[in-house]
C-alpha cells in the first residue's frame, strides 16, 4: 500500500510538471485514473490494463525528468561564512530519494484535474457574409456610409459597443454582400434583422451557401429565365429553385438558335439528383439535365 501511495504521488507530481505539454499531461491523467480505480476496487479492469500498457513509455520519460530534477537538487550549495549557513548547507546537500519526495506529499488528497476545453474555432469568411438580394434596378451605393450606418444602428438599438460590420460590397450580380467582423456571423445579422432592415432596400437576405447546380439542355431561347424558374417549380413536384438561373449558351449564339442550355441551382443535393435522374417538365416539354461540371 505504501508503494502504491508513493507511485500515485509521483504520477500526480509528473502531471503537474507536464502542464505545458498537453499530450503528455493527458497520458498521465489517464494513469491517475488507473490508480484511483485500483485503490477503490482492488483490481485493474481490462480497459485500465490497456491504458497501463500505453503509459509505460510515457512513465519512463517522466521518470527520467524526475531523476534529472533529483540530481539538480543533490548538487552542493557553496558554504556560507557563518555557522547557521553551514547547517543549512548540510541539510540542503543531503541526497533526496524518491521516497522522500513522495513522503513530503503523503497527506495529499486525490486531485481531480480538468482537461482544458478546446478553443472555439473562429467563423470562416463564408459564415460571416450575408447577401442582400436587390429589390429592383441598380441604386446609389456608398460602402463606407452603409458600413457606418450598420454599426451605428447596432450601437444605438442593440447596445453593441464593438463594430459588427466590417464591409459592405457589391457582388457581380449587383447584390450587396455584408461581411461581419470576426466576432459576429451572418446568422447574427439575420437574428437581429429588425435593427438594420430599414437601412437598405433589398428583396431577401440570405447567407452564402453551397448550392447544387445542374445544367438543363434544349431550353427555348425565346423565353426569359424567370419563366423557366416558375415552370420548374410549378410542374415538377418537390423542386424549389434557389437564386436566379443563368444562360450557359452565349448571347451571340442564342440569337441564332432556338434552344440553349442554362444553369439552375437547388438548395439540396436530393433535389438536384431528382432533376438529373428524372425528366424536367418545362414549357410543355420533357427536358434532360445533368450535373454542372466546373472545368
Amino acid at each position: 500500500e505504501e508503494a502504491l501511495e508513493i507511485a500515485r504521488n509521483l504520477v500526480i507530481q509528473a502531471a503537474n510538471l507536464a502542464e505545458n505539454n498537453p499530450t503528455q499531461q493527458t497520458s498521465l491523467l489517464d494513469l491517475v485514473e488507473v490508480f484511483r480505480d485500483y485503490t477503490e476496487t482492488g483490481r485493474v479492469s481490462k480497459k485500465n490494463s490497456a491504458i497501463l500498457g500505453d503509459q509505460i513509455s510515457s512513465l519512463s520519460n517522466v521518470s527520467k525528468e524526475l531523476r534529472d530534477k533529483v540530481r539538480r537538487l543533490e548538487k552542493p550549495i557553496p558554504a556560507q561564512p557563518n555557522q547557521q549557513g553551514d547547517r543549512q548547507t548540510a541539510a540542503l546537500t543531503q541526497p533526496i530519494s524518491y521516497a522522500a519526495i513522495a513522503a513530503a506529499n503523503k497527506e495529499q488528497q486525490w486531485t481531480t484535474m480538468q482537461k482544458k476545453a478546446p478553443q472555439k474555432a473562429k467563423p470562416s469568411l463564408k459564415e460571416r457574409q450575408l447577401v442582400l438580394v436587390n429589390q429592383g434596378g441598380p441604386a446609389a451605393f456608398d460602402a463606407l456610409r452603409l458600413r457606418n450606418a450598420f454599426n451605428q444602428a447596432f450601437t444605438l438599438k442593440g447596445g453593441v459597443q464593438s463594430p459588427v460590420v466590417a464591409s459592405v460590397t457589391l457582388s457581380s450580380k449587383g447584390n450587396k454582400v455584408v461581411t461581419t467582423t470576426p466576432a459576429f456571423t451572418a446568422n447574427y445579422l439575420l437574428e437581429n434583422q429588425g435593427i438594420w432592415k430599414d437601412l437598405v432596400a433589398f428583396k431577401v437576405a440570405q447567407p452564402i451557401t453551397s448550392w447544387f447546380k445542374i445544367v438543363v439542355h434544349r431550353l427555348p431561347t425565346n423565353h426569359g429565365l424567370e419563366v423557366i424558374k416558375e415552370e420548374i417549380e410549378t410542374f415538377n413536384k418537390g423542386l424549389k429553385v434557389v437564386g436566379t438561373p443563368f444562360w450557359l449558351t452565349p448571347e451571340s449564339k442564342r440569337g441564332q438558335q432556338s434552344y440553349g442550355s442554362a444553369c439552375v441551382a437547388f438548395a439540396t443535393e436530393e433535389e438536384a439528383l431528382k432533376a438529373i435522374r428524372g425528366k424536367l417538365y418545362i414549357l410543355g416539354e420533357s427536358l434532360r439535365a445533368e450535373k454542372l461540371r466546373v472545368i
